[in-house]
């Protein structure tokens, strides 16, 4: 077992310094964004909560960061790089080394999730200081309904909606553990990136499905084709690791 804590370790290790940095810079430039938007003197009058979250320079950020993740986590077992030296040094087989890649992505992607909400909440926040007259005790529990990104991230009540929240992040996860066990083979790794960039720009009004039925569908038919070449991928490494 403490193979097993070394290899999820060392996966989750390896990215979590550029996971926080990324995420940081995500919050940062969103936070950035939606003070600008709140206070622009052009569009302030009238602006609601709800117009900050669904500006799609704010939802693009996200999008953005969750694309640079995959970038990273692509070329994570890049030859001769501690992690690569590490990797192959562990006494741990082939199927192990995949579960906690998998495990690993799953892992920070949540985390992906958690700091989305935070900087969300934190542009509420600034909302009810620079427009108090605007803020009141129902605002926050409204944007969860009214904006679809904030929706998205905090579904509330829409039980089908936390379904497709996991159902998306856990999808990421398993792809960005995809792409780390493919770097280990020498191989590129085509990133959902499709499925962000959809995320991101369309917008589903509240009880609408059928987009993201649509997104998810694409984002888990990748993940079966790929989950169905795994074993072939691990024969490869095999055959790298055998002198």
């Amino acid at each position: 077992m403490k193979r097993q804590l070394s290899l999820l370790m060392l996966v989750s290790r390896s990215q979590l310094y550029r996971t926080i940095l990324i995420l940081a810079a995500m919050a940062v430039v969103q936070l950035g964004l939606a003070l600008w938007r709140i206070q622009h003197p052009d569009i302030n009058a009238g602006i609601a909560v709800e117009t900050v979250l669904d500006w799609w320079p704010f939802r693009w950020t996200a999008a953005l960061a969750m694309a640079g993740l995959f970038v990273c986590f692509g070329a994570m077992g890049r030859r001769g790089g501690w992690v690569d030296y590490t990797w192959y040094r562990l006494p741990v087989s082939q199927t192990a080394r995949m579960f906690w890649s998998l495990v690993g992505g799953v892992l920070l992607f949540l985390l992906v999730w958690a700091v989305q909400l935070a900087a969300a909440m934190g542009a509420v926040f600034l909302f009810r200081q620079l427009q108090p007259e605007r803020y009141h005790q129902q605002t926050l529990f409204l944007a969860a309904y009214r904006s679809s990104y904030f929706h998205g991230l905090l579904p509330l009540a829409d039980g089908w909606r936390w379904v497709a929240t996991i159902f998306r992040y856990v999808g990421l996860g398993l792809y960005g553990g995809i792409a780390m066990i493919r770097s280990f083979c020498g191989k590129r790794t085509i990133h959902p990136f499709v499925s962000l960039i959809a995320m991101a720009i369309v917008t589903s009004p509240l009880g609408s499905y059928e987009w993201e039925i649509i997104v998810l569908g694409v984002l888990w038919l990748m993940l079966c084709t790929a989950f169905v070449w795994l074993p072939r991928w691990a024969e490869l490494e095999e055959e790298e690791e055998t002198p």
